[in-house]
């Protein structure tokens, strides 16, 4: 009776078990029906009832009520406290909210432990987003110990059930190697399943591997196909993209049209880099008017938000007045707001600032810094300038040596005032070893360029034979082309060559035209630069009185001024294209300033001359043809190695010649000695009369 009366408990205990799980089973069905109408009160009522009923779901779910504040005022701890009475009836959901809330200390106090052991039996049962966050929590080492091998494994895990952020992760993972091998083909796979799950993330990637050939064959029209699906959903990032894209792959009009356009979707959206891209498209009138105003006015959206190109855009029209009103202390302070981002351009910008003392006052110490910092990242104005300053000793002590190496640096760069510079000291022995040859394969690689400084250096080069052979009518040639472009000095040597019929048919009506013509270019220059820098004899005197004395082609004590002929002509800001380029890779910036290599002397420099002189003796061993005009052009190095090689090529047979002509005289000279002794001997034999 008593084992009846037990069992009789135990059926009624599970009938009204059974009962009460119906009850609030349907009290929960209703509470989503209630939900899916935003009848949000009726819902809340649902749920509440089906979670006095024990219904994990709807306790969770009143949780969520309480959490997006639907159907009641919003409370975190509340819903805080529901995640835990659901989270422990072994609900996933919750689990992984109450995870979610001590990771972020949302209606509870932050633990990261309490997040990490919710977070993980979450995952553990199969959860896919607490799988995906905690592989991010083993990637970044934040609670748990960093691991990439587990960080792979919980990702690999929520990708095979579908989760998109965990499979473009995973895609990410496999790509950079991180936690398995590297594997292009896997990660390529894993994007195209986000892709088409349309995670914009994930198809924005897809068409930037497109784009470049990145684990997949370059293709333009798939890189636009998956840009436009992610633009499409407002991915600002996608937007920028396909405008590049379209700006690059069709006609100019056209494709700066479109560009234009997704530029603007992506700018008003707050895209920096976009807003960027638009002030250069009004700054160069590329696919809109030319509008320096509305150029200032992305350039400042852009600046506002730290994009240090944005910056140096918006501080090269304050320094020309273009689009703003003219205000050279905003410049250097935009400028300097770049530069401490690393960006090279704006760097050198703001050394020419203070070298010049514009918006600021002249600091020859903060030139030299910033100058070096941006030669440092490659910038070759900045080198050319930073070997000026320490020729000089502005802003340090002077340094020969280390002047003469950044000039090189910027000559082989091509810049044409660095070459000259070099030309210079090579046939003036100042920082290098004298080398006339070296100096007149520079002066000939610049005056090719068309630079009339360059082109009267050779005329001085053929005038004299120094590193050529003297030739006067090739002397005349480049003086000429010098004096047609008003440089003075080679108007002068014309007026004397035509005075003398040297290398042109004597002329003095000619020679006195040039000797005007210098005399007026002198005078205009000196008026608008104030008093020459570079000090010269009284040419015409010294002409007429046919001294011919070969001028400096460099003044080594002149002194470095703004308009010292020794700073060769570079743009200042105010004439500098105002157009932000991509800076080279930056080496890192510290507050370190220029050490002065005291002590090392100018055989640096001369070793490295040596070097490249070796370096073309084994290029002209090889005899190779000069190259045709359709062959890549050559560096400034390579150029002068040719001309070094053909010059002592030529030096070389000069020398055989000459040796086998003394060697032919020496032979001659044996041959009538020897006629002579058999001569005399003959005259002895035949009684003292020598033979005729």
């Amino acid at each position: 009776m008593r084992r009846n009366g037990t069992r009789w408990v135990l059926l009624v205990i599970l009938a009204l078990s059974a009962w009460a799980s119906a009850s609030s089973d349907k009290n929960t069905s209703d509470g989503y029906a209630h939900l899916n109408r935003k009848a949000y009160g009726p819902a809340m009522e649902a749920f509440r009832t089906g979670a006095s009923n024990g219904s994990a779901s709807a306790t969770f779910m009143l949780g969520k009520m309480y959490a997006d504040g639907l159907g009641v005022a919003a409370d975190a701890a509340e819903a805080a406290k529901w995640f835990r009475i659901a989270a422990e009836k072994g609900y996933l959901d919750a689990k992984y909210a109450l995870g979610t809330a001590y990771a972020e200390g949302v209606g509870v106090a932050r633990d990261d432990m309490q997040s990490f052991l919710w977070l993980h039996a979450a995952a553990a049962a199969g959860h896919a987003q607490a799988q995906f966050y905690l592989a991010g929590m083993y990637l970044s080492g934040r609670v748990a110990e960093k691991n990439d091998g587990k960080a792979f494994a919980w990702c690999h895990r929520a990708a095979v059930q579908g989760n998109v952020q965990a499979q473009y992760l995973l895609a990410s993972l496999y790509m950079d190697g991180i936690g398995t091998r590297k594997d292009g083909a896997q990660a390529v796979q894993w994007l195209e399943k986000a892709a088409a799950q349309g995670y914009s993330q994930a198809q924005t990637l897809l068409g930037s591997l497109y784009a470049t050939g990145r684990h997949v064959p370059k293709d333009g029209q798939r890189a636009v196909k998956w840009y436009r699906k992610a633009a499409d959903q407002g991915d600002a990032a996608a937007q920028r993209y396909l405008a590049s894209l379209y700006a690059v792959r069709q006609g100019e009009k056209q494709g700066a049209a479109r560009s234009l356009e997704w530029y603007q979707r992506a700018a008003k959206q707050g895209d920096a880099e976009s807003q960027r891209e638009l002030g250069v498209m009004y700054t160069l009138g590329r696919g809109v008017p030319k509008d320096y105003a509305k150029a200032a006015d992305w350039y400042l959206k852009a600046a506002a938000q730290g994009d240090a190109r944005g910056q140096y855009g918006l501080a090269a029209l304050y320094a020309r007045g273009a689009g703003v009103p003219k205000d050279e202390a905003r410049a250097v302070e935009w400028y300097k707001k770049a530069a401490l981002q690393n960006l090279p351009d704006a760097q050198y910008a703001l050394g020419l600032m203070y070298d010049n003392g514009r918006g600021t006052s002249r600091d020859d110490a903060e030139a030299l810094y910033w100058y070096h910092i941006a030669a440092r990242n490659g910038v070759a104005r900045a080198q050319y300038r930073l070997g000026i300053m320490l020729d000089s000793g502005r802003g340090a002590p002077r340094d020969t040596a280390s002047a003469t190496k950044w000039i090189l640096k910027a000559a082989e760069a091509n810049v044409i005032d660095a070459q000259l510079n070099i030309a210079n000291r090579y046939a003036n022995g100042v920082g290098l070893v004298r080398n006339d040859v070296m100096a007149a394969a520079w002066y000939q690689l610049v005056a090719e360029k068309g630079d009339a400084r360059a082109e009267y250096g050779m005329g001085v080069m053929y005038l004299w034979g120094r590193g050529v052979h003297a030739n006067d009518v090739r002397a005349a040639e480049w003086f000429h082309k010098a004096a047609e472009k008003g440089d003075f000095r080679a108007q002068h040597m014309l007026g004397a060559l035509y005075e003398e019929g040297r290398g042109v048919k004597q002329s003095y009506e000619r020679a006195e035209m040039w000797y005007a013509k210098a005399a007026a270019t002198e005078n205009e220059r000196a008026q608008r630069t104030g008093p020459l820098e570079m000090p010269r004899a009284k040419w015409a005197q010294q002409i007429h009185t046919v001294q011919w004395t070969q001028p400096e082609l460099l003044e080594r004590e002149a002194p470095i001024t703004s308009t010292s002929p020794l700073a060769l002509a570079d743009p200042t800001p105010e004439s500098a294209p105002v157009e932000p380029v991509v800076p080279v890779e930056p080496v890192p910036l510290g507050k370190d300033t220029i050490v002065h290599r005291a002590g090392k002397a100018a055989g640096e420099a001369a070793a490295r001359t040596q070097k490249q002189l070796k370096k073309s003796d084994k290029k002209s061993a090889a005899d190779k043809p000069p190259p045709s005009k359709e062959s890549v052009p050559l560096s400034p190095g390579q150029f002068i190695a040719q001309k070094v090689a053909r010059r002592e090529a030529e030096e070389r047979e000069k020398a055989k010649r000459e040796a086998a002509m003394r060697n032919l005289g020496d032979e001659a000279a044996k041959v009538r000695a020897e006629i002579s002794t058999i001569r005399e001997r003959q005259a002895k034999e035949s009684g003292g009369k020598r033979p005729g």
